[in-house]
């Protein structure tokens, strides 16, 4: 692979902005450098990025489709698909978010599936799974239909992990219900992350997750038990445990931006995660389909099912997470984009490889214009996605 040097650029970083040049090498960074060093070496082919942003690849730890793309699925070609599509909304690298009917359809998924996990030309990387279910709790089921949901198991779930050849990466679970100390101790073992979800635990019962080594909480607001100041339950915990990182759908539509605000606020930049929880119809046109059987309307920046109105999925992208969040969150650039990477990265334990321009880190980075629309996708180096 060529060594190059992505000049004239804004890298953008954890902590700011600064006028720089990335230096990628064999498709890893070689060093970052800024002010009077931002001085190309003169070994390296020059890539000159017009003064544009220069940001850490996105990274999308819960996403179920989009483009026209279904994730919960058997046919392998799907996820390709969806990985060459959502390169093209900066996102370099996602866990493919799936459940389904009964135990054997999911390992018969992850098995199907497991060969698309990886790299692929132009592409998007696929980190690995994401079981959202169907250990949760049908009080806060959500899209879930009844049927696909049962009680935690932790030799269901070491049977699921083998099916995906070790790529199991986050499993979304309710705390509360029997079985799940043992699921959650089974998720952590493996080296994946156990999130706290679809949930009606209290505060004490999240506590004691935390305390098994849950580490997570996903689509915080939503599909759990509402926040109340004598029962402040998996909100207050995610709000006040820093051993918890928070997701939060950046959409306005499934969180309005002021809940949104407290969040932020309550846990701070770099412990929240911007996801989209997508569905297939996300980043296509308003109208009528069909996902897993049931007939879903897009309207209003979001999925419902057309039965009895139930949000079933975001519409979302997460590029567009980032910009809701500078422009509704009040949150700086350099935290919003963390927020949708580094902070990603860091909740999977894959921050030494992914979400920070810094040197030894995989070459996955977005180029954005004053508008924070992406131009370029770069994933091992290499360029996978130019407008």
């Amino acid at each position: 692979m060529a060594k190059r040097a992505i000049a004239n650029v804004q890298i953008v970083s954890p902590i700011g902005v600064d006028v720089g040049t990335l230096l990628v090498d064999d498709g890893r960074i070689a060093s970052v450098r800024t002010g009077a060093a931002a001085i190309p070496p003169d070994d390296y082919e020059i890539v000159d990025g017009g003064g544009r942003y220069c940001a850490p690849g996105l990274i999308d730890i819960h996403v179920h489709g989009g483009g026209g793309f279904d994730l919960m699925t058997d046919d392998v070609e799907q996820v390709r698909g969806y990985a060459r599509w959502v390169a093209t909304r900066g996102v370099t690298s996602f866990l493919v978010s799936t459940c389904g009917r009964d135990h054997a359809e999911i390992v018969r998924r992850l098995r199907a599936v497991a060969p698309a996990v990886g790299m692929a030309p132009g592409a998007g990387r696929v980190l690995g799974f994401h079981l959202e279910g169907p250990y949760i709790n049908p009080a806060r089921k959500g899209a879930f239909p009844p049927p696909w949901l049962r009680a935690p198991s932790a030799g269901e779930y070491r049977e699921l992990f083998e099916a995906s050849g070790g790529t199991v990466r986050q499993v979304t679970l309710a705390p509360e219900l029997p079985g799940a100390d043992e699921l959650i101790r089974a998720v952590v073992a493996s080296g994946a992350t156990a999130a706290i979800g679809h949930t009606d635990a209290t505060y004490d019962e999240a506590m004691r997750a935390v305390g098994l080594g849950a580490s997570h909480v996903t689509h915080c607001f939503n599909a759990m038990r509402p926040f109340g100041h004598r029962d402040p339950g998996v909100l207050g915990a995610a709000m006040t445990s820093d051993a918890l990182t928070a997701e939060l759908i950046g959409d306005g539509a499934h969180v309005d931006y002021a809940a949104a605000r407290v969040l932020i606020r309550a846990k701070g930049c770099g412990r929240v995660v911007l996801i989209t929880d997508g569905m297939p119809m996300a980043g296509t046109p308003d109208g009528g389909g069909e996902w897993e059987g049931e007939a879903i309307r897009v309207e209003g920046g979001k999925a419902v099912r057309v039965s009895d109105g139930t949000i079933i999925g975001g519409v979302i992208t997460l590029d567009q997470t980032v910009r809701n969040a500078v422009a509704h969150m009040g949150v700086a650039l350099h935290d919003a984009v963390a927020m949708a990477s580094t902070n990603a990265a860091r909740a999977l334990g894959l921050d030494g490889q992914y979400g920070v321009l810094a040197a030894g880190r995989a070459a996955d980075f977005v180029l954005l214009d004053d508008a924070l629309a992406v131009t370029e996708t770069w994933v091992a180096g290499e360029v996978v996605f130019s407008w």
